[in-house]
């Protein structure tokens, strides 16, 4: 079931960002602060297995993440498409090392349109675009 992120979810969504973001984890304060800003979805079936924070006024997903042992059951792509719905054109920033994460994206439509470099600090990212 995908639903928005509610306070009770915080814990789990702390866990799923330390494993999926061990370098830079969000903190506690900077989920919070996503979670009254933005759009904040999670999946949960006995327990949350991903999530996704975007802005629906220009598409720009922040973050999606999905727990390491739940990878690859289309949770990801649940979570994008209800972005899909809200958004006609989404983009986002992915670690140039990240080929897994670019492949995904690809397979949703993403194109890679730009590079920032050093954006991550110590890496560049790619910028990929999907048109609706």
């Amino acid at each position: 079931m995908i639903r928005r992120f509610e306070l009770k979810d915080l814990m789990q969504i702390l866990e799923i960002e330390r494993n999926s973001f061990p370098k830079t984890p969000y903190s506690v304060s900077t989920l919070m602060y996503l979670s009254h800003y933005y759009s904040f979805l999670v999946y949960e079936e006995d327990k949350i297995s991903g999530y996704v924070v975007y802005d629906p006024a220009n598409g720009h997903i922040i973050s999606i993440a999905v727990r390491p042992e739940n990878r690859r059951k289309s949770i990801g792509s649940k979570l994008m498409n209800e972005v899909f719905k809200d958004c006609k054109r989404v983009w986002l920033e992915v670690r140039v090392s990240n080929e897994a994460a670019q492949r995904f994206y690809e397979r949703l439509g993403f194109q890679k349109k730009g590079r920032i470099e050093r954006y991550y600090g110590d890496e560049d990212a790619l910028v990929m675009v999907r048109e609706g």
